[in-house]
């Protein structure tokens, strides 16, 4: 028997610039849209969160850093009912 291995990533390396050439502009701007969307939408919802703060807004990745108050998250989870019975 005989085994022939492909490797894998140089076969996807030797595609993507043929790919990147045929896929159509508006493909790269509804994505760009869509995750500049996504980053808004995560940005306003993180605002809302008295526990949470975010340093800086999204911009150009999909990525976004935020800080985490332990006291304040305590401090609501001391009122919560399910926290009082030991839930």
């Amino acid at each position: 028997m005989v085994y022939i291995h492909l490797n894998t990533i140089l076969f996807y390396q030797g595609a993507i610039p043929k790919l990147l050439e045929n896929t159509k502009v508006e493909f790269f701007n509804r994505t760009v849209k869509i995750l500049r969307e996504t980053a808004d939408i995560c940005w306003e919802k993180l605002k809302g969160i008295n526990s949470i703060t975010c340093p800086s807004k999204p911009e150009g990745s999909m990525f976004v850093m935020v800080c985490q108050s332990s006291h304040i998250l305590f401090h609501a989870a001391r009122h919560h009912e399910g926290f009082a019975n030991g839930v």
